[in-house]
């Protein structure tokens, strides 16, 4: 007996903010205007673009809003990041700072009671002990990782998938852990094969973290591990195996005219750009920094696509 899915392109979002441990502040933005600079390790990241999108999107519908964007190379030591990003505090950096990478949490932390009238945002970070002046923005990675693992244990033929992982930080963690449970609760006799590499920027150890999975007879992969394993999965994908994208539509980005594309079943979104206008829009309306915010998907899961009938047929398991 076999059966057709009718989901070729599903992308599972994030849209729901939870805000977790409120704590009394004196920090207060001005709903008059917002300097907002968004640092990350480089422009070209697809969380830096959508990042950067949201801002200049909302700039463009209220005119007190400006955004200037920053690059701090995360991957040097702790003492160069903190140097680097008390240069940047020095310089004036505007009201809000968006750091789009937990790598920032130490620095940022370390230079917060400095810097009192600077609000710093630590995009997957939960910053504990609370800080008046920074509040942290987290995601329930596990929640889209599960329903990505779910779908790679619906797809696979030969019981064998693969999670590529970048560095095993929290939010990684999260993904793979979600994805391992996903896949086991629809066939507990898959085999889950996980490899994470020490970078999330390097193509080349994603190509070769994909070969490694592929040789261990994994035919669908999960690519968690930002840019690294975009490149990872795009190589998968070029030799006929399924795989799944991570942190933004992939379709979009990552396989956007690529022929390879067919292979992409899904894409488990963190949706970026809505959890910066969100954070910004509380902000501007006065919201004060002591506190973190979770994102989850207890109110809505978007899928694109839905109703293009996918050519393969699917031996139930």
């Amino acid at each position: 007996m076999v059966f057709t899915l009718r989901w070729i392109q599903t992308v599972l979002a994030f849209m729901c903010a939870v805000v977790l441990g409120l704590g009394p502040s004196s920090m207060v933005i001005s709903a008059n205007a917002l300097s907002v600079k968004i640092v990350s390790g480089t422009t070209s990241s697809t969380l830096a673009v959508a990042s950067n999108n949201a801002c200049n999107a909302m700039a463009a519908r209220n005119a007190s809003i400006t955004c200037t964007s920053a690059i701090i190379d995360a991957s040097v030591t702790s003492a160069q990041l903190l140097a680097n990003w008390e240069s940047m505090l020095q310089s004036g950096s505007g009201d809000l700072i968006i750091a789009m990478s937990n790598l920032y949490t130490a620095p940022a932390t370390a230079l917060a009671a400095k810097y009192p009238n600077t609000l710093i945002l630590i995009y997957d970070s939960a910053v504990s002990p609370p800080l008046p002046n920074v509040f942290g923005l987290t995601f329930a990675e596990d929640q889209s990782g599960f329903l990505a693992g779910a779908l790679a244990g619906m797809f696979t033929n030969s019981k064998k998938v693969g999670v590529l992982g970048g560095k095993p930080i929290p939010p990684v963690k999260r993904y793979v852990n979600g994805y391992l449970n996903g896949v086991l609760s629809l066939c507990p006799s898959c085999e889950v094969y996980r490899i994470h590499q020490p970078s999330f920027s390097n193509a080349l150890l994603g190509q070769q973290g994909a070969a490694e999975l592929i040789a261990l007879g994994a035919d669908v992969i999960f690519g968690a591990g930002g840019a690294m394993g975009s490149a990872g999965i795009l190589s998968a994908a070029q030799q006929n195996t399924f795989v799944i994208g991570v942190d933004v539509d992939e379709s979009l980005t990552t396989f956007s005219g690529q022929p390879a594309a067919q292979y992409l079943l899904a894409s488990a979104m963190k949706n970026t750009g809505a959890a910066i206008t969100t954070a910004i829009q509380a902000v501007q309306a006065g919201s004060k920094g002591g506190y973190n915010m979770l994102l989850d998907a207890s109110l809505s899961t978007s899928l694109h696509h839905f109703g293009t009938t996918a050519k393969w047929d699917i031996n139930p398991i």
